[in-house]
């Protein structure tokens, strides 16, 4: 027969293993939430990592589209410039195209006064006043 002793051993017994077989299962639970902890961070990283390159793609394409503008921009500046450019050659060309033509005129003045001059010179030659 048991004594009170006896049960108060087995008691203990089954309670240590009560406790061992709550500990094991513990310490797999334990395993198991680290083991999703870690995936947890496999796939935030892997998120972000996502989101970082999602950002990079959609920055780069900013920038490229900046730039295309800049390469417009810049087509449409040196348009300008160079139009600016032909303006001021235009304008130079004509001040000398106008100063030429401003001399001739003097010249054609001056040789028609000498004609009439030597006209009314031959004339007086044969009409004496």
């Amino acid at each position: 027969m048991d004594t009170a002793e006896d049960a108060d051993v087995r008691e203990d017994e089954e309670l240590d293993d009560s406790e061992e077989e709550e500990e094991e299962e513990f310490q797999k639970m334990e395993g198991q939430v680290n083991k999703l902890a870690d995936d947890k961070d496999v796939v935030n990283k892997q998120h972000i990592s996502n989101v970082i390159g999602e950002e990079k793609k959609s920055i780069l394409a900013d920038l490229t589209g900046q730039v295309n503008k800049l390469a417009e921009d810049k087509d449409v500046v040196n348009k300008q410039h160079i139009s600016n450019v032909i303006g001021e050659e235009k304008k130079s060309i004509l001040a000398d195209l106008t100063g030429q033509v401003n001399k001739l005129v003097e010249r054609k003045d001056r040789v028609n006064k000498e004609h009439i001059l030597n006209v009314v010179r031959e004339e007086e030659k044969f009409y004496p006043c």
